[in-house]
């Protein structure tokens, strides 16, 4: 689900365009509820990137051990299609060699070229020392240490200038605050308080979009999206520990969960790529061109389910590729 708002938020950044004056006219009652469903699905898809960080956290708290093999494993999974999908678009005569591409695509992490994939191997390196420290704490303390931390990363008053642009450190605190709930929040906690909580912080995010819209004096409306360390850091928090509480039955229900849950971080390398996201994104905003911005909800939650079909196929055939090639070298090697 994380994953799929990464999608989305892509979808309204790049394929709809929001930061380059994209408007929906509200001076009809249609306007007016385009363009708060718009801006409802970009708010709800806007804390995926933090609840990626929360999961970790959540998990990781405990294991104060280097975890090598998987920093390899997202290490390399973005290695290998960094280059794979340039030597394919450079083989295609899609684009033409330059030695900045060829960098970038060689050395994807220290170019930064996958902004979340360079934070997050970075806070996976630092997992153990914050685990070692998280668990050294008591629960007055650990409590102590978020609410500084609140402090320094959320974006109002100090955020803006001590975090702002620097995802590691807000990385880190929500690795923390993942780890808190893992320790001190086992039990689940109140439903109903959450999603009160939950829809409270959705409606002044939205309150405040339509209001600065308001403010502007204009017909056409924006739609707006948020800092990660703004509302969408409570927000985050909220739908984060509403999923901790649902009680999944099944296990062959679990199995399919676990199953795309190892594959979903593929469909960020696969889709972010510079080249997939100059070609995709594109095409939407061709697509979008020639319909009714009426259809552009349905437009953007099939585009979501698209990409994230295609993305998960690519890299399961990667995967028994790599499977079949190891056997086969086993095989030989007897």
């Amino acid at each position: 689900m994380a994953m799929m708002g990464v999608v989305c938020n892509h979808f309204f950044n790049d394929g709809l365009d929001i930061y380059s004056g994209f408007k929906v006219d509200v001076t009809t009652t249609a306007g007016m509820l385009l363009y708060t469903l718009l801006q409802l699905l970009k708010l709800v898809a806007l804390p995926a990137v933090n609840c990626y960080v929360l999961v970790s956290g959540y998990f990781l708290i405990g294991k104060p051990v280097l975890r090598k093999q998987g920093i390899w494993k997202v290490w390399s999974e973005t290695w290998f299609y960094s280059v794979a999908i340039w030597l394919v678009f450079l083989c295609c005569g899609m684009v033409h060699f330059s030695w900045h591409n060829a960098l970038g695509c060689l050395l994807p992490v220290c170019t930064n070229e996958y902004w979340f994939i360079t934070s997050y191997l970075f806070l996976m390196l630092l997992a153990p020392f914050l685990s070692m420290l998280a668990m050294q704490l008591s629960r007055r303390q650990y409590t102590s240490l978020l609410v500084a931390g609140f402090m320094i990363c959320f974006e109002y008053p100090f955020g803006r200038w001590l975090t702002d642009g620097n995802m590691l450190v807000l990385f880190v605190y929500l690795f923390l605050v993942g780890g808190y709930t893992r320790r001190f929040c086992q039990a689940p906690q109140s439903g109903t308080k959450l999603w009160v909580c939950t829809l409270l912080v959705i409606g002044i995010m939205l309150g405040y979009c339509l209001g600065k819209n308001a403010l502007d004096g204009n017909a056409g409306f924006s739609v707006y999206a948020m800092a990660y360390n703004g509302l969408v850091l409570p927000l985050s928090v909220c739908v984060f520990l509403l999923f901790k509480n649902i009680k999944i039955q099944g296990r062959r229900f679990t199995t399919v969960i676990n199953t795309l849950a190892s594959f979903s971080l593929s469909v960020y390398i696969i889709h972010e790529h510079p080249l997939i996201r100059q070609v995709l994104w594109g095409k939407v905003s061709e697509v979008l061109a020639h319909y009714s911005t009426l259809y552009t909800p349905l437009v953007c939650i099939v585009t979501c389910l698209v990409v994230y079909a295609a993305c998960t196929t690519v890299d399961m055939v990667r995967h028994h590729a790599v499977k079949w090639l190891r056997s086969g070298i086993a095989a030989w090697r007897k």
